[in-house]
């Protein structure tokens, strides 16, 4: 558990930094762990993902092609600690190219997609948890200008400082493990399952 980061979701990560993009148009490249559903993408802003097929560490590889494309242009790379892990070497490609993304780090120390996959099938989480570097001291080794955001209350003047910044950025958010994405329209099998992996986690972790 990250201390400081109880009440941070990835979510509100994202409803921060997106109208502080608006202006500048951007694309936004996103794995399914980055909530793009909190996102209120405008009529010039484009949303990557690879959605349908839950890839992890799309996030980043996607921003560096979409900023190949046009370096005039805003992109923000809303990563998941897990997928940024598989990827790291790419942060040195954005500086060599001299690529001004925006990373911003959703780092919950768990690969929260797959416990959520867990829990729905009423597993308790297995093998999920991670053992998270500071992003930002990666990011800076690199290279990057770094950020860390561990309260609600940096998130605004953070995001903000980060956004505006030339050249490439890496914020680290820690986030709640605690926080999860429900399904929009969830099933009684689905609620089922979570409700077998958490009773089942609560009889493994009794005193």
């Amino acid at each position: 558990m990250i201390t400081g980061a109880l009440h941070l979701k990835a979510s509100r990560t994202v409803r921060f930094a997106e109208p502080l993009c608006r202006a500048r148009d951007p694309v936004h490249p996103a794995t399914p762990r980055s909530f793009p559903e909190s996102l209120q993408s405008q009529p010039r802003q484009r949303l990557l993902g690879s959605f349908n097929h839950a890839s992890m560490a799309n996030a980043l590889p996607q921003a560096l092609g979409a900023q190949s494309v046009d370096r005039e242009r805003q992109v923000v790379a809303l990563a998941g600690d897990g997928g940024l892990m598989m990827t790291l070497g790419d942060l040195r490609t954005a500086v060599t190219l001299q690529l001004p993304i925006t990373v911003i780090v959703f780092n919950n120390q768990s690969l929260g997609l797959v416990e959520l996959e867990e829990a729905e099938m009423g597993i308790p989480p297995t093998g999920t948890t991670l053992d998270n570097p500071s992003f930002a001291d990666i990011g800076r080794a690199m290279g990057f200008t770094g950020y860390t955001i561990d309260t609600v209350e940096q998130l605004e003047p953070v995001l903000a400082e980060a956004l505006a910044t030339p050249g490439p950025t890496i914020v680290d958010v820690h986030t709640s493990s605690n926080a999860v994405s429900i399904p929009p329209s969830p099933s009684i099998k689905q609620a089922w399952g979570f409700a077998t992996s958490t009773l089942k986690e609560l009889l493994l972790h009794r005193d």
